[in-house]
């Protein structure tokens, strides 16, 4: 979840090159739209998304709704406000680990080797 289309494409390009399918939503109603539409959860392996996005509801607010469905799932928030506690301490505001917008592809990688549950190989 990501409201930049161009950060959602170089996103969804990362992810491609780790051989994870995206489906790609702009705020929190797109996402719940996704998983309430379909029986999207049996496929996702994990969620990344933005704190704040400039129109609709952040992940800040989306990681709680998720919650509700799949306590479990790894969600990952990202932000440019690398200063913020969400950030800081994810782990306190739902999500499972956090990245520094802008990040590089090792960092994603390293991120996504320590969470989810099919691990991917490191680079």
């Amino acid at each position: 979840m990501e409201d930049d289309p161009e950060l959602q494409n170089l996103i969804q390009e990362m992810l491609g090159m780790l051989n994870y399918s995206v489906i790609l939503a702009s705020n929190g109603e797109e996402t719940m739209e996704i998983i309430k539409s379909n029986n999207t959860m049996l496929n996702v392996v994990g969620m990344i998304m933005d704190l704040t996005v400039r129109y609709g509801t952040g992940g800040k607010q989306a990681v709680t709704e998720v919650r509700k469905i799949n306590p479990q799932m790894p969600v990952f928030v990202i932000s440019g406000y690398s200063h913020h506690p969400a950030i800081e301490h994810p782990e306190e505001y739902g999500f499972t680990a956090s990245l520094s917008k802008p990040f590089q592809i090792e960092s994603l990688i390293a991120m996504l080797q320590k969470h989810l549950p099919e691990k991917i190989p490191m680079t």
